[in-house]
């Protein structure tokens, strides 16, 4: 008997060729893993499992970033408000990186650790799901209030972590918009809070 509590979804990569499936376990504690494979910087598959406490607060997030040659690791888990981090790297990226002429990336991890205290949320560049428990963990109304939200923003295929304030507003029941850095865009979800469409980056198709 097949698992109503699983949910699998898979999108289409919309800045590089490459795809995404996640199978999501709805079940407490809310949990997803899943695998990005793209070809933007360098060729590269992204497999992750990240973990929420019942507040849909991040517990931990676990990603594995591989390429012809290098391969990296990043393991970050929450106590209260502090984070662990933890990382690996064989091989060489930036070799990989400067053979498809492209300048070196960032460290895997993060240069102050204690610059990510009081960080609830994870999001993953490339993985649209992680928008899913800041949604529901802020509650966003559709009464076109901004929410701010700092989050440990991941950066792929580098896995480097930096802080990163992002602020939030409902349009309406299936539409958010997220803007960070001065860039804004409207991103589509369900009425699970999923994202469907997130321009320029994915668009799902399961």
């Amino acid at each position: 008997m097949a698992n109503s509590n699983l949910r699998t979804l898979v999108w289409e990569r919309l800045d590089s060729p490459g795809t995404g499936m996640a199978i999501l376990d709805r079940q407490p504690p809310w949990t997803v893993r899943g695998a990005v494979v793209a070809t933007a910087s360098v060729p590269h598959v992204l497999r992750y499992r990240i973990t929420c406490d019942p507040g849909w607060a991040v517990r931990s997030a676990d990603l594995h970033a591989e390429g012809a040659g290098w391969a990296r690791e990043l393991r970050l888990s929450r106590d209260g408000g502090t984070w662990r981090v933890t990382t690996q790297e064989t091989g060489s990226l930036d070799d990989a990186l400067n053979a498809a002429g492209h300048p070196p990336a960032p460290l895997p991890g993060a240069d102050d650790p204690d610059g990510l205290s009081g960080v609830l949320d994870v999001h993953v560049a490339t993985v649209p799901l992680t928008l899913t428990p800041l949604l529901r963990r802020t509650g966003l109304r559709l009464d076109g209030e901004a929410v701010e939200v700092r989050s440990a923003y991941v950066l792929v295929p580098a896995l480097s972590v930096i802080s990163r304030v992002e602020t939030i507003t409902m349009i309406d029941p299936t539409t958010v918009t997220l803007t960070r850095d001065g860039h804004c865009a409207a991103v589509e979800i369900d009425s699970e809070q999923l994202v469907t469409h997130y321009p320029g980056l994915v668009q799902r198709i399961d």
